[in-house]
């Protein structure tokens, strides 16, 4: 159901302002470390709750994503008569399933502090480096030289803060913990403490992951994942899974990616979690699918091999369903071929990977015909991702079927160093992976550790191989990476999906990658493509839909679940333009958090223009949707990153606001009472945005009723105005008629 939306076309001149991410800091070395709140996660401080499952039942919706022990006074010693006596107790991080404003966050932790279980809910952030940090309850202060530890006591107990006790290693350092009687976190009373000037420093105790992300056997060797120069070369540049990862998560089983190679080893115990019960074999024409070769389990793992399980590799998508279609990928017709990729999307592929392909000079219209029905039918017509191999020739050459439909992503092989994989790239195999102008990312290549057959049958008797190489391993990676943002956001279509992929592609190598005809993505290089993929910044993309430098006309529909921005500069990777609804056309914006026009968005007489912030349910779309005149911009305040209060602040502060007359011709009578005493200013603009008056300039009034008449004159032209009203920096609107 639609969320409560207030429509206000002024909202287009500050809605950028209000939709900024909020920033906090803690004192560090003489300035300050900026951290942005990440409402996605919480720290947890538990008592009596011995396991997982135990804390499910109180956290509601939320994911727990790690649990261990806590004893914030273990490396401390304890002030006697002073320190907080500790009980054992644990902890853990929780996942909420979606972002949240920073008020609804708040109050989330402050309701799963209300349970007895729940000692302390802290928030977390992001660092600069887009890395996760979780706060706890405790903080650390260090005396000031030749400071007395009693006014650190005292001023703790003044601010209801428990000292844990004196660092066991460094004595000039203390351990705090704040409660729930604290006027802050961690976070905010390390800095009220630095502030005091009573100190020599004050820091939270921030957590940070600074091991590898995964813990599944061969994860150190998945350079792709995480390059920390695992082959011998320098630390490189890797495909940012673990930061997308921690940031949008990991998939879910009800997208599904299709393997058409080999056949799935359908025993593998990494694999079997996410295998889905439709299988195929095109070979027999029936189900389920048969393994036919090695081939298609290796390219299965690196698409979704199970996370976090101790064993084996991960996928690049380890939540998403894996569909197994089997082929020999020898002596196989053009008829074969095409059947798997049509008995795939029509049995719910959203993703099909095919690590195959030939010389272009042979081509199939039977096998094209197949290609099209999966990207304009499959998923109910939002269309099946298909994504190629681009072949490992090492010639200026994209194997076909690669080449059968620009709307196929078709796949190099990046090397750990970055550059493409060719016979002199540092990993130091003699061979290379083809390239040319159908070539659209890369996505590593080489030596790359994923799933083999069970036992003696497959590469080798481990049930994995660690160099699996070829363009082969480099498609199921983009293939993954087409699962997680589907998961994320299933009412992209195919071809936003590839888009989302090609504009968030890295520029790596040291290749000139440049503006080319046919390439809107961004910027281009024949031997790269748009560069190597990046699955945190595909999927941050994923949940902000960017519209500029566009005219719409017809029917359009913009869908997303997260936030749409529209104007001409809201992307500045981007040609920036204006976007131009013209008359006529029947645009609608959909969205599950925010829908904010900026300067340059702008709908003409004629035109009818929706905008709905819903569930983003792909195949039934609130009827009730409001519909809002030309030149209106719709912000959904539930999702405002501000406080709901703040922004709605100036509404509940104002009572019978009133302007007189409307239509106007050249006076204009202000009538309102203030329920408090505020700043308060008043300014006409016209409907382009420009202020052509300014009606009340910035002064302190008192509660109560006010009146101001403000004369015009002669010079104003006939059409819609707006005034806008603001109190303390926040406004509210009315729309004015000029005769």
């Amino acid at each position: 159901d639609m969320k409560k939306i207030i429509g206000m076309m002024i909202l287009v001149f500050w809605g950028t302002s209000v939709l900024m991410s909020q920033q906090y800091h803690y004192n560090y070395n003489g300035g300050e470390v900026s951290l942005n709140l990440n409402t996605g996660y919480a720290h947890l401080v538990l008592e009596g709750v011995p396991s997982p499952e135990a804390l499910q039942s109180l956290i509601g919706d939320a994911e727990i994503t790690a649990f261990d022990v806590y004893n914030g006074a273990a490396l401390v010693d304890a002030i006697p008569g002073v320190s907080l006596i500790t009980k054992g107790g644990h902890q853990a991080e929780i996942h909420f399933p979606k972002e949240m404003r920073t008020r609804a966050y708040m109050k989330r932790l402050e309701t799963l502090m209300k349970d007895a279980h729940i000692q302390y809910a802290s928030p977390y952030f992001t660092n600069a480096g887009s890395e996760k940090v979780g706060l706890s309850n405790t903080f650390l202060v260090k005396l000031a030289e030749l400071g007395d530890p009693q006014i650190l006591f005292d001023y703790a107990k003044s601010m209801k803060v428990e000292v844990l006790g004196r660092n066991r290693f460094m004595p000039e350092w203390y351990s705090l913990a704040v409660t729930t009687k604290s006027p802050g976190n961690a976070l905010e009373m390390a800095n009220i403490f630095f502030e005091s000037g009573n100190f020599a420093v004050a820091e939270p105790d921030l957590m940070i992951n600074s091991s590898l992300c995964v813990n599944d056997q061969f994860f150190g060797n998945q350079w792709g994942f995480q390059n920390t120069g695992q082959w011998g070369t320098s630390a490189g540049p890797d495909i940012n899974a673990c930061t997308g990862w921690a940031n949008w998560g990991t998939g879910n089983a009800g997208t599904i990616v299709a393997v058409f190679d080999q056949g799935i080893d359908l025993a593998h115990p990494d694999l079997t979690g996410n295998l889905v019960a439709a299988s195929f074999d095109v070979i027999n024409g029936t189900s389920p699918s048969v393994v036919r070769g090695n081939h298609g389990t290796a390219c299965a793992g690196i698409i979704a091999a199970t996370r976090n399980n101790t064993i084996g590799v991960s996928g690049v998508a380890p939540n998403c369903g894996l569909m197994s279609v089997s082929h020999s990928l020898s002596f196989g017709s053009y008829t074969q071929y095409a059947a798997g990729l049509n008995w795939a999307w029509q049995n719910g592929a959203a993703v099909i990977s095919n690590s195959w392909g030939w010389h272009p000079s042979t081509t199939s219209t039977l096998i094209d015909n197949a290609i099209t029905n999966a990207l304009t039918n499959g998923r109910g017509g939002l269309g099946t991702v298909v994504v190629f191999a681009s072949g490992n020739s090492n010639e200026n050459l994209v194997k076909y079927p690669a080449t059968s439909n620009p709307g196929i992503i078709a796949v190099g092989a990046a090397a750990p160093c970055g550059e493409r994989k060719n016979p002199a790239s540092c990993d130091g195999e003699n061979w290379g992976g083809d390239f040319g102008a159908q070539l659209d990312v890369a996505a590593p290549g080489v030596k790359v550790p994923t799933t083999d057959r069970v036992g003696a049958a497959g590469y080798n008797n481990t049930n994995y191989r660690i160099d699996f190489n070829g363009t082969s391993s480099a498609c199921p990676h983009v293939a993954g990476l087409a699962g997680l943002i589907i998961s994320l956001n299933p009412c992209l279509s195919q071809a936003q999906v590839s888009q989302i992929i090609e504009a968030s592609a890295q520029k790596v190598g040291g290749y000139a990658y440049a503006n080319t005809v046919g390439r809107p993505n961004g910027t281009w290089n024949l031997e790269m493509g748009y560069g190597l993929i990046d699955i945190d910044a595909a999927m941050q993309m994923t949940r902000e839909l960017y519209i500029q430098n566009v005219t719409l006309t017809g029917n359009k529909t913009y869908q997303v679940h997260g936030k749409i921005f529209a104007g001409s500069n809201v992307d500045p990777s981007q040609t920036a333009g204006p976007v131009n609804i013209n008359s006529g056309a029947n645009v609608n914006f959909f969205a599950s958090n925010s829908i904010t026009m900026d300067p340059g968005f702008n709908v003409f007489l004629g035109a009818t223009f929706t905008a709905a912030i819903i569930n983003t349910n792909c195949s039934a779309w609130d009827p009730n949707a409001l519909k809002v005149a030309p030149g209106t911009v719709l912000v959904d305040p539930q999702d405002l990153e501000e406080d709901v209060e703040a922004i709605l602040a100036p509404v509940n502060a104002i009572k019978d606001l009133t302007i007189v007359p409307n239509p106007f011709n050249n006076e204009l009578t202000l009538h309102y009472t203030l329920k408090e005493g505020s700043l308060v200013q008043a300014r006409l603009f016209n409907f382009q945005g420009q202020e052509v008056a300014n009606l009340i300039s910035v002064v302190d009034q008192s509660p109560g009723q006010h009146q101001k008449t403000v004369q015009l004159g002669n010079n104003l032209p006939a059409g819609i105005y707006f005034v806008r009203m603001e109190l303390d920096g926040h406004g509210v609107i009315k729309k004015l008629i000029k005769q």
